[in-house]
């Protein structure tokens, strides 16, 4: 590494050790002023992360389940978030090396802003893939040999969630009946069995294969449902023919239910699913590169208070959750009785709120003249010169895939444990209000304290921590405790690389150091 190169970085991190010094002078001081001084420069970036988390807490959260909502499969979803995470590793540095390059860092993040929030919001536009019909439930009963249940497969055309949803709270009433094969003197004897099941929501119900699609659009779909033995009395039907087909007629009737006709259709050769993929990795590379430059001014505007980063970040914490809640909330009010979620006023917010991030951006404190480099690449290829660059940029694509494992799976996770709706919006809360935002406020202490090394091999000590226990818990509110490792394991780590990033970034080129620090997480960690 050069001379100079090296000379810098102790520059900068003395100036950050001298930072901390004056900031203890001046903390003192502070004591002294009245209570209600507020500094207007750091008020405007903590309104900043404030409203654009807000904001992405509106949509962000339910991106999948709107794909879900499109008759989209989840490996086409899996698809599109794939090919975003490849193309976040190339446009975030490109985009971090043309802000340095024309060094107008308030326009890149306005246009950035806007592309994000109009392209979420065309999601709106989208109709479901398949059309929607309308139909009766017709249910077939046979008797499996020797068993201790009863299988009955159903035909049907609506929705599973809707019979689940319009019987969870009733009785299903079911009457028996068999054809017999006519005798030899013109009668047909019918032998009537009623039979009462209670509890449907802890049957096995699950939608196996569609199986007819005739010309009225009528959908049949075979389902399997599984009843324990203590459910129905066996013995009622044991002089029945196991041969013959068993039609039954159920109430409530649950001819409200509506099923999407996308199961024979190619959804790779529909144009949903194109705009689908299309918008949101538009909106995953804005908001990716958002997020990137976002850091970079606050570390601009903070100079040589860069301590103090994580008391302004966690402000990004609190819109998050706070959005989530409010947001899922209307959706539930919008929803209604529908079996088909209503995400729109998650959209409402985030458009909104980005809309006003965009003028509170435009008052940002960045009037001053910046150094501009003169060879971005020469400058990028000094500072990677560094083995310990190298080492945290390896450590940092592994976190990515830490935190990639964390926010793709662990709220499907504890579904699979048995956990509620609202168990998995108390561990949103708690990983970012109880775990991650006090974290946040003392992060420059704890960088300063242990340095940022020891922050990433902290972050991984807690991440081990942390897949442990999840991996040994039966009981998913287990999981509430195991969430308080939050602040360890990301926020630790997130304030740890920012600061190891500003501190080793020449001037002239934050924006792509960032960049390439973004892509590294969340392109090559993630994918």
């Amino acid at each position: 590494m050069s001379s100079y190169s090296k000379s810098h970085q102790l520059l900068r991190k003395q100036s950050f050790h001298s930072s901390i010094f004056k900031s203890g002078l001046g903390d003192k001081m502070d004591e002294k002023r009245k209570f209600y001084h507020v500094n207007t420069k750091h008020l405007l970036v903590k309104l900043h992360f404030l409203i654009l988390f807000a904001g992405y807490g509106g949509v962000k959260p339910f991106q999948s389940l709107i794909g879900k909502g499109l008759d989209i499969s989840a490996t086409a979803v899996g698809f599109t978030n794939t090919t975003l995470m490849g193309l976040t590793l190339l446009f975030k540095p490109l985009v971090g090396s043309l802000v340095d390059h024309f060094r107008n860092i308030k326009i890149f993040l306005m246009c950035l802003v806007l592309l994000n929030a109009f392209s979420t919001l065309s999601l709106l536009l989208l109709p479901p893939i398949g059309e929607k019909t309308q139909g009766n439930i017709n249910i077939r009963l046979k008797l499996a040999n020797r068993s201790q249940a009863i299988s009955i497969p159903l035909s049907l055309s609506m929705q599973d969630e809707c019979v689940r949803e319009m019987t969870r709270h009733s009785e299903i009433n079911c009457s028996a009946l068999q054809s017999e094969s006519p005798s030899q003197n013109g009668t047909t004897d019918e032998i009537v069995k009623e039979i009462q099941v209670d509890h449907f929501q802890d049957i096995d119900f699950r939608m196996l294969r569609l199986i007819h699609l005739n010309n009225s659009n009528n959908i049949n779909i075979t389902f399997s449902m599984h009843l324990p033995s203590r459910a129905i009395d066996s013995s009622n039907f044991s002089n029945i023919n196991q041969t013959h087909i068993l039609h039954f007629k159920c109430e409530p009737h649950l001819h409200l239910c509506t099923f999407q006709a996308n199961t024979s259709i190619n959804e790779y050769k529909t144009y949903q699913f194109w705009a689908f993929a299309c918008l949101v990795i538009i909106a995953g590379l804005a908001s990716g590169n958002i997020n990137s430059l976002s850091d970079v001014v606050c570390y601009e505007i903070l100079d040589e208070q860069r301590h103090l980063y994580g008391r302004q970040r966690l402000f990004g914490t609190i819109g998050w959750a706070l959005s989530c809640l409010v947001s899922g909330y209307l959706s539930d009010l919008a929803t209604g009785n529908s079996p088909r979620k209503d995400y729109s006023p998650g959209f409402y917010v985030m458009i909104c709120l980005m809309l006003l991030d965009t003028f509170i951006i435009s008052k940002l404190p960045l009037n001053k003249e910046l150094k501009l480099s003169t060879n971005i690449y020469r400058d990028v290829k000094k500072v990677f010169h560094s083995s310990e660059v190298i080492l945290f940029a390896i450590g940092s694509v592994m976190m990515g895939a830490f935190t990639a494992a964390i926010a793709y799976y662990e709220l499907w996770y504890l579904q699979d444990l048995g956990a509620s709706q609202s168990l998995l919006g108390w561990t949103i809360i708690v990983q970012c209000l109880i775990a991650e935002t006090p974290f946040f406020v003392i992060s420059g202490w704890f960088v300063k304290k242990f340095g940022s090394f020891n922050c990433l091999i902290g972050s991984f000590a807690a991440y081990a921590l942390r897949f442990g226990c999840y991996s040994i818990i039966t009981n998913p509110w287990w999981a509430l405790l195991v969430d308080l490792t939050h602040g360890f394991t990301f926020a630790m780590f997130h304030a740890a690389m920012t600061h190891f990033v500003s501190v080793n970034a020449p001037e002239g080129i934050e924006g792509t150091m960032f960049g390439i620090f973004g892509g590294l997480i969340d392109g090559m960690g993630k994918y």
